[in-house]
């Protein structure tokens, strides 16, 4: 089931039905609710307007109204259900009993979608990317993040040593007692190196994502490590009931290979994959017409973006690839029955570097994510690399504000489905071939962590 059958399924019960529960105060609460004998985790974040997103088990989400929002309150606030009509208690009480499942810990990344509320929610981040050195605490940072209600961290590491590893630890031991969803990034041969992994997974750490190409030759190339050591944490990550999640870069030469490891990968226990391409901008910022979206990107040809000696370069895709690909992912993601999230393209610059781009890895999540910098500086995870505000210094109303923001929203605003291609989830957010929603690199990018 794809996210917008996720979230399509579930913006039915209570949207228009009058309530009589107590009014949900704006701002992020977390629950837990026992299910099967087992801990369900809801995040529910209020708008001042009364509306509400509610996540469950970090991996399925609902829009709710100002009517639906008091319910759910009510009764995950223990108050008295009696305050409800009774067709509302049941409708609320089959939703929080079906939704989410906690053997599914991998965060959805986007979930906007106007034909299903006929117009949009207009969401502010629910996802950051936390850069983490292991000299400052984070535990500020992640304070402010929870108060601007933004309820997912992943944490990225610059290096897993064991002072790292212990700060790490703590990290995610102060994110669950905030209440927040926790995730980690890192290249799987630094996560080999001690029990970090067993002690993480203790500290209560939702998910671990991994850097993997899509062959053994380029991951060797990009992130200096052997493909058996990204098989070995996965089945670590597995082991201690962790979600595993490869993240993928995508080349010209080796995106169509993506066919041929997924099943493999999915044998393995991995079924949540996160993409993104390496791209070049067209000369102008313009789609590409509809007949260059006729071939399937199996058919392309690749013999041009091959080596002399025969193994896969890393030549970036081309813009107008990437409708195609984007559709190819998709079909993929529906036919092998896994998640395969789009992240926003890394624009690769004239004489640019792919790999080593790759090798710094993608901005942020998805497009309803933010990167922080270790010194707080905040910078949206599409667009010129710019720095918004200073979580540590300034009041997330102030950073949203921001013209880089505004541009955004603005451009979200406006027709986002075309004529040149099927109305692809990844639309929603924004068009593949428009670079407004590509991360432009960062300055001076030189580790996975993307910091210099």
């Amino acid at each position: 089931m794809n996210w917008r059958e996720r979230l399509k399924r579930w913006t039915v019960p209570v949207v228009d039905h009058p309530s009589r529960g107590a009014r949900a105060p704006a701002g992020m609460h977390h629950f837990q609710r026992e299910r099967d004998g087992e801990y369900v985790r809801f995040h529910l974040r209020v708008e001042p307007d009364g509306r509400s997103l509610l996540i469950a088990c970090a991996a399925e989400a609902v829009l709710l109204s100002p009517a639906g929002t008091s319910a759910v309150w009510t009764i995950l606030s223990g108050k008295p259900a009696a305050q409800l009509p009774d067709e509302t208690t049941a409708a609320i009480t089959r939703l929080l009993d079906e939704i989410g499942t906690p053997d599914s810990r991998y965060p959805i990344l986007q979930i906007e979608d106007p034909d299903i509320g006929g117009r949009r929610f207009g969401l502010t981040p629910i996802q950051a990317d936390l850069l983490f050195d292991g000299e400052s605490s984070p535990f500020a940072l992640l304070d402010r993040l929870w108060t601007a209600q933004i309820p997912h961290a992943r944490i990225r590491p610059t290096a897993v040593d064991a002072h790292v590893g212990a700060k790490l630890v703590d990290a995610v031991v102060h994110a669950e007692d905030v209440g927040m969803i926790a995730g980690l990034l890192a290249p799987a041969h630094a996560l080999l190196q001690s029990d970090v992994l067993e002690q993480l997974a203790a500290a209560g750490l939702d998910y671990v994502a991994v850097p993997c190409a899509v062959s053994q030759s380029m991951h060797q190339t990009i992130f200096a490590e052997d493909q058996r050591d990204v098989r070995e944490v996965m089945r670590r990550v597995r082991s201690l009931e962790m979600t595993p999640v490869l993240q993928v870069p995508l080349f010209g030469s080796t995106a169509e290979s993506l066919d041929d490891v997924l099943p493999t990968w999915l044998e393995q226990g991995v079924g949540y994959l996160e993409v993104y391409a390496l791209a070049s901008p067209p000369a102008t910022n313009q789609h590409s017409g509809a007949a260059d979206q006729q071939t399937s990107l199996k058919a392309q040809p690749t013999h041009e973006q091959q080596s002399t000696h025969g193994e896969p370069n890393d030549q970036p895709l081309q813009y107008q690839e990437l409708r195609q690909l984007a559709a190819w992912i998709e079909e993929l993601s529906g036919q092998h029955e896994s998640t395969i999230a789009w992240l926003p393209p890394l624009l690769v610059p004239s004489g640019g570097s792919p790999s080593e781009l790759a090798k710094a890895g993608p901005r942020a999540g998805g497009p309803l994510s933010i990167r922080i910098e270790r010194d707080g500086s905040v910078v949206p995870s599409a667009g010129p690399y710019v720095a918004t505000g200073n979580l540590l210094r300034q009041p997330w109303s102030d950073i949203w504000r921001h013209p880089a923001y505004q541009a955004i929203r603005q451009r979200r605003r406006e027709a986002t489905f075309c004529d040149q291609c099927p109305r692809l989830e990844v639309c929603v957010m924004g068009c593949p071939a428009d670079t407004t929603f590509w991360a432009a690199p960062q300055p001076g990018a030189a580790n996975l962590a993307g910091g210099a």
